[in-house]
């Protein structure tokens, strides 16, 4: 005993097969201007965070970067002051080991009998 099997497919002559394209159009909406992959809630969710903590949040980038320069202009003037802090001190010692050298070869000080020759 042979049984058929039920068939709940409609059958199709050859000629009359349609080939429908589906006549959607794109909806256009207000993200239609993004690529597929940012139309990911998600994606925008993220974007919008990197935004706002690029350029709006307290410690911006903007902010860092300005910080970090002011940071190397600070760092430079303090290794200026204490350069001429160095020097100064060197300098006090000079004029504090002998005072009169240094007084008569900065100053050109004299003793009232004495003549003072500039050799250059």
């Amino acid at each position: 005993m042979i049984r058929s099997l039920p068939t709940n497919t409609k059958e199709v002559s050859p000629g009359t097969m349609s080939t429908k394209k589906s006549n959607k159009k794109k909806e256009g909406g207000i993200f239609s201007f993004l690529p597929n992959f940012l139309r990911n809630k998600y994606a925008l969710t993220l974007l919008g965070f990197l935004v706002y903590i690029a350029f709006f949040d307290h410690y911006s980038l903007i902010k860092q970067h300005q910080l970090q320069q002011t940071l190397h202009q600070l760092q430079d003037e303090k290794a200026f002051y204490v350069r001429t802090i160095d020097e100064s001190r060197e300098m006090r010692r000079t004029i504090q080991a002998d005072e009169e050298k240094f007084a008569r070869e900065r100053y050109l000080m004299k003793r009232p009998n004495q003549d003072v020759f500039i050799v250059e």
